[in-house]
């Protein structure tokens, strides 16, 4: 049984790399470009954090910074399994939307334990054709030694995205 709502996104996003690259097409993303896509990312994150925005505002921009860094119809098909196949494009886009306002609620709630935080992105390995797992660590009041992966894959189709944290 799932304990809490990260451990709920965790396994939402935990077989996402599997399903969101394409077989058969060249990696084409270096460590440093992965590192540098993730860096965008994390300081998009922390200045949404630190922005002290309402939380409702919050919601909808990380749903927007979801939406933007990650593979999301991959996500969604995955999530959906085979039932991905029978539903009609207009039910795949509205479960996509659905899933997107689900993520950025969920994160904006966690959001709040992570103020005066960052990530910083330590390293990053080429894993052949999964992608390239860029490791950050936590900075900050009570996450020193927080470990943070990205698996970043440009073999999707769609450009540098996340597949899998």
């Amino acid at each position: 049984m799932i304990g809490t709502r990260r451990e709920a996104l965790g396994l939402l996003l935990a077989g996402a790399a599997a399903v969101a690259i394409a077989p058969g097409r060249a990696l084409a993303i270096t460590e440093a470009e992965a590192s540098a896509f993730v860096e965008r990312l994390v300081g998009e994150i922390t200045a949404l954090v630190q922005s002290g925005r309402p939380a409702d505002e919050q919601s909808r921009e990380f749903s927007r910074i979801f939406a933007r860094y990650s593979a999301l119809p991959q996500i969604a098909r995955f999530v959906m399994g085979p039932t991905w196949r029978q539903m009609s494009a207009a039910q795949q886009d509205a479960f996509s939307d659905a899933l997107l306002t689900y993520v950025g609620r969920v994160y904006s709630g966690l959001l709040k334990d992570y103020e005066g935080q960052t990530l910083r992105v330590q390293k990053a390995q080429d894993f052949g054709q999964k992608g390239v797992l860029v490791t950050s660590v936590g900075e900050g009041p009570d996450v020193q030694g927080s470990v943070v992966e990205f698996l970043v894959s440009d073999r999707g189709g769609d450009g540098v995205k996340v597949v899998d944290i």
